[in-house]
């Protein structure tokens, strides 16, 4: 196996347990968002150490395509049935299944709906199940049960004027598995975006600067044309 597979594959069992729950929920209903098409640009730093940088595309409950130029150049389209990830430079390309119907990576999904009503919680089967006001923060609890115990999720949002600076989700067991710190929310067409998102899991911190956000009508043509594989692509096709 290649090195790039090898790397894509640890990066995908990163990523499984990354998206298991918080605010990175599969399926999210956009209801406050008019526009067809959000535009924006994002840079990563893990550990303060620089990371990918790139331009997303998302398409209002149908599809995200991420370009990322740096470090690495790579195309991913995610759809709710399939997910492709290109790299254009060593003419390799990844089909796989989507069994969890994700359309966006998590970065895409913080940005694109904090500014929600219940940041999509409600539509994954989560149900607020309390809230409090503590001095100028308002406290609302949304809870998971699951089947299964370690499914069960638990997830306070705290929120001042209206915008969700922080959320904490706690295990069955009541430990914090994650934290993430919205802030610099700004307003495009009466829908509000969180323009810095610092996450915090396992000891790491993840942080995300976003830039040029634009609310478009439609995708550009261009787009769709850059995951066109080339006949000589070598393709790999996986499922789940």
């Amino acid at each position: 196996m290649s090195t790039l597979l090898w790397a894509f594959f640890l990066y995908l069992n990163f990523m499984k347990k990354f998206l298991i729950l918080l605010i990175c929920i599969p399926v999210v209903v956009f209801s406050q968002l008019t526009s067809g098409v959000i535009k924006f640009e994002y840079d990563r730093h893990l550990e303060g150490e620089q990371g990918e940088k790139a331009i997303a595309y998302h398409e209002i409950y149908s599809t995200s395509y991420i370009l990322v130029h740096e470090p690495v150049i790579q195309h991913i389209r995610m759809q709710s049935d399939k997910l492709l990830y290109y790299y254009p430079q060593d003419n390799i390309a990844i089909y796989m299944n989507n069994p969890d119907g994700i359309i966006a990576t998590q970065p895409v999904q913080l940005f694109v709906s904090g500014g929600t009503d219940d940041l999509g919680f409600s539509d994954m089967g989560l149900e607020m199940t309390d809230y409090l006001m503590r001095s100028d923060t308002l406290i609302k609890t949304w809870e998971l049960q699951g089947k299964n115990k370690d499914e069960y999720v638990r997830i306070d949002v705290f929120s001042q004027s209206k915008h969700v600076f922080k959320t904490i989700s706690y295990d069955a067991g009541d430990k914090i598995i994650k934290i993430v710190r919205l802030g610099n929310w700004i307003n495009i067409s009466n829908h509000y975006y969180p323009m810095k998102i610092k996450i915090l899991e396992n000891g790491r911190i993840d942080e995300y600067d976003f830039s040029n956000v634009e609310l478009l009508k439609d995708l550009p043509d261009s787009i769709p044309s850059l995951f066109d594989l080339p006949d000589d692509c070598e393709i790999h096709e996986y499922k789940f």
